[in-house]
């Protein structure tokens, strides 16, 4: 899974969020991500979280679970976890979002990754 931005303004830097998610069951999946913030340098850094879709319908939204804002050029930042809902979740897929000043989720990147269908499901 390769996911990058498109820039928040013309001139300025992108997000990359590439790797994989492999569900653990019905109600949880493992994910292995790296966060890079692209140059030019802007100021600005790049997060994701994720859209599920559960089994009742619903959509669920986990929150930021991954960040990089320390500057363009510094390489990847890895993130390696379990998400555990309390409801069985279909499938899933990663949104991403520009950082700015603390805020982690300042804008929603127009790009959302592909869905991840629960094989358990």
């Amino acid at each position: 899974m390769n996911l990058q931005s498109d820039p928040f303004l013309p001139g300025y830097g992108t997000g990359l969020v590439q790797g994989e998610i492999e569900f653990a069951g019905k109600f949880k999946f493992d994910y292995d991500l790296k966060v890079s913030d692209l140059c030019p340098r802007d100021g600005l850094g790049t997060s994701f979280y994720f859209v599920s879709e559960m089994g009742d319908g619903d959509t669920a939204l986990s929150g930021v679970r991954g960040y990089d804002t320390d500057g363009c050029g510094n390489g990847s930042i890895r993130y390696q976890a379990t998400l555990q809902a309390q409801r069985m979740i279909k499938r899933t897929r990663v949104a991403q979002c520009t950082t700015n000043d603390g805020n982690l989720c300042w804008t929603v990147s127009t790009k959302l990754g592909t869905w991840k269908d629960n094989p358990t499901w």
